[in-house]
C-alpha cells in the first residue's frame, strides 16, 4: 500500500513539474511571438521610418539664419574675386621675323678668321651665327615651316641656352639631323658681307672652348664673352618666340626635325605652348583664389560650432559644405550669366575673357565631393539609426 502511495505522489510531482515547464515554454513562445510581431511590424513600416529619419536629417542640417548670412558673404566674396582676378586672354598677333627682330645696326666688318675664338666686339656687334643662311646647300631640308630654325640647335628653347650660347661664343652653328645626331660648322663672312657656312667644326670643341672661357677666363675676357653670348641667346629666342614661324618645341628637333615641323603645322610650336601654359597659369590662379575663399568661409563658419558629440560635428560640417557648395554654384551661375549676356550682345571676346574657368572647375569639384560627403553622412545617420532601433528590439 505504501508503495502505491509513493508512486501516486511521484506521478503528482511529475505532473506538477510538467505543468510548470509548460507554463515557462508558453511564456517564452509568447514572448518570442510578440518580438517577431514587433520586428515584423517595424520592418513593415520601415519605408515610413526611414523617410522620417531622412526628414529629421534634413531638418538638422537645414541652414539657419546665421548660415544664410555667411552664405551671402561667401557669394559676395566669390563675385568680387571674379571681377578682380586676372583674366584669360586670346593669343597675340604674331609678327613677321623682321618686325619682331627690330632694326639692328650690325657691324660690316668681317668675322675673325680664327677658330672658336671671336672677340667680344664681334659677339656683340654681329648677328647670331646660327641665323646663317648662305652656303646652306640643302642643310635645312625637311624642317617644315621652321626653315633654318628647325635644324639649328641655337633655336631650341631649351638646348639653345647651351648650344646657342656656345655657338655665339665660338662663331659656329650646330645643326641637328635627328636622333641626337649633331653637326657643326664655322661661320665666316662671304663676298656679299653676309654670314655663310664654312668648313666643318668639331661640336665637342664648340662646347670645350666655351667651357674653357668660363673656367680659365681665356683671353682675360672669356667669361665676359660667354656672358654676352648667353644674354644675346636669350634676347634672340625671345624675339623669335612669337613670330609667325615661332620656335620648335624644346628638344624635339634633336629627336626629329621633320616631326617638329609637322607638329608645327598643327599649331604645336613654342608660341602656342607658352600661350597655353600662360592660360593654365591664369586658370590655376582663379581656382586657387576660389579655394582660398572657400577655406576662409569654412574656418569662419566653424567658429560658431557649439556641439559636443561626433554626430553634432558631422551634422554641422554638412551645413558648412552646403554653404560652400551653394556659394560656388550661385557665383558660377552669376559669372555664366554675365558672360552669356555679353555674348548675346556680340561681345564674344569679352565673354570668353571674363569666363571664370578656374572658379567653374572648383564649383564642379565642390558639388561632386560635397554631395558625396552629405550622402555619406545621411546614410550613416539614417540607416545607422534604423539598424540601431532593430538591434534594440532584438535585444529587448
Amino acid at each position: 500500500m505504501n508503495n502505491i502511495n509513493q508512486e501516486l505522489e511521484k506521478i503528482k510531482a511529475d505532473i506538477g513539474a510538467s505543468k510548470e515547464r509548460r507554463t515557462i515554454i508558453d511564456e517564452e513562445c509568447l514572448s518570442s511571438l510578440q518580438k517577431q510581431i514587433e520586428i515584423t511590424n517595424y520592418i513593415y513600416h520601415a519605408p515610413e521610418r526611414i523617410s522620417d529619419l531622412a526628414k529629421e536629417f534634413e531638418n538638422k542640417t537645414k541652414l539657419t539664419g546665421q548660415d544664410v548670412s555667411i552664405l551671402f558673404v561667401a557669394i559676395g566674396l566669390q563675385i568680387i574675386r571674379q571681377f578682380l582676378q586676372e583674366k584669360i586672354s586670346f593669343p597675340e598677333e604674331r609678327l613677321d621675323d623682321q618686325t619682331a627682330a627690330g632694326k639692328h645696326n650690325y657691324s660690316k666688318e668681317e668675322r675673325n678668321k680664327g677658330y672658336y675664338n671671336p672677340s667680344l666686339s664681334e659677339i656683340v656687334t654681329k648677328p647670331v651665327p646660327f641665323d646663317v643662311i648662305d652656303g646652306a646647300d640643302g642643310k635645312f631640308k625637311g624642317s617644315g615651316k621652321f626653315g633654318h630654325r628647325g635644324k639649328t640647335l641655337g633655336h631650341d628653347p631649351l638646348l639653345g641656352l647651351v648650344f646657342g650660347t656656345a655657338n655665339i661664343a665660338t662663331a659656329t652653328v650646330t645643326l641637328t639631323h635627328g636622333n641626337f645626331n649633331y653637326e657643326s660648322y664655322h661661320v665666316r663672312t662671304n663676298e656679299r658681307n653676309r654670314d655663310s657656312f664654312a668648313e666643318h667644326a668639331d661640336t665637342i670643341k664648340v662646347l670645350k672652348y666655351t667651357i674653357d672661357k668660363i673656367v680659365n677666363n681665356t683671353g682675360k675676357d672669356g667669361r665676359e664673352r660667354v656672358a654676352a653670348a648667353f644674354a644675346k641667346e636669350i634676347v634672340h629666342l625671345k624675339s623669335d618666340e612669337n613670330t609667325k614661324k615661332s620656335l620648335p618645341l624644346p628638344i624635339l628637333t634633336s629627336i626629329s626635325p621633320e616631326l617638329a615641323g609637322k607638329l608645327a603645322e598643327y599649331g604645336l610650336d613654342c608660341a602656342n605652348l607658352l600661350y597655353v601654359g600662360k592660360q593654365l597659369e591664369v586658370i590655376g590662379k582663379q581656382a586657387g583664389y576660389a579655394i582660398f575663399i572657400n577655406y576662409l568661409v569654412s574656418i569662419f563658419h566653424r567658429l560658431f560650432f557649439d556641439g559636443t558629440t561626433k554626430e553634432e560635428e558631422k551634422l554641422y560640417e554638412v551645413r558648412t559644405r552646403k554653404i560652400i557648395a551653394f556659394s560656388n554654384v550661385i557665383s558660377s551661375a552669376f559669372n555664366l550669366g554675365i558672360c552669356g549676356f555679353a555674348a548675346y550682345n556680340g561681345g564674344y571676346k569679352k565673354a570668353v575673357e571674363n569666363l571664370d574657368i578656374g572658379g567653374l572647375c572648383v564649383t564642379v569639384y565642390r558639388v561632386i565631393t560635397d554631395t558625396k560627403f552629405i550622402n555619406k553622412v545621411r546614410h550613416e545617420l539614417v540607416i545607422g539609426t534604423f539598424r540601431k532601433e532593430i538591434e534594440e528590439i532584438l535585444n529587448s
